[in-house]
């Protein structure tokens, strides 16, 4: 047996992370197997997903072998429980990434609109978001961005210190830089 270092995480959430481990990345590269792991403890980490193992595993549609149920059709290997266990213990071969997916299978014009791949390991690809530029809602007078509310109108309140910088809409005035 190996050493295991549970880092908080209950039986419960390390068997689970084992069987999505297992069915989505066997056959794959060691490494590879230890990236998939990694993910989820990224997703973890990350505002833009749920706070545990089994609400990130279980989201609807995030990963293949929860939605076609091979997650419980073999029981995890070995080399899928040491890859876990060293993901948890902060390997990380995938650099950060939030997302991974085969890009010879993968048929969501999402994944191909909205993803960047940061690594390739075996037949995976490891991704993150695409950062979009930031957006303004509104128009600008060199001085103040007004909200897009009422076609850029502010229903006849003052701009700088109504509401202490909300108006009746709960926008919030920006002050922009000089």
């Amino acid at each position: 047996m190996f050493f295991n270092m549970f880092r908080g995480y209950s039986q419960a959430d390390i068997q689970l992370l084992e069987r999505v481990v297992f069915a989505e990345a066997q056959g794959e590269p060691y490494q590879g197997q230890v990236a998939v792991a990694a993910v989820i403890l990224n997703r973890l980490k990350s505002p833009d997903f749920p706070n545990t193992i089994s609400q990130i595993i279980y989201q609807p549609s995030a990963f293949e072998s929860v939605t076609n149920g091979s997650i419980w059709w073999k029981q995890p290997n070995e080399s899928a429980k040491r890859a876990v266990q060293d993901a948890i213990n902060g390997s990380d071969p995938s650099g950060g990434a939030l997302f991974f997916f085969n890009p010879r299978t993968a048929t969501s014009p999402w994944v191909k609109n909205e993803l960047v791949t940061i690594k390739t390991i075996g037949k995976h690809a490891f991704a993150i978001k695409k950062k979009k530029p930031p957006q303004r809602n509104g128009y600008t007078n060199n001085s103040y961005t007004y909200g897009n509310f009422n076609n850029g109108y502010n229903n006849g309140y003052n701009y700088d210190n109504y509401n202490n910088g909300y108006n009746n809409n709960g926008w919030q005035w920006e002050r922009l830089p000089d």
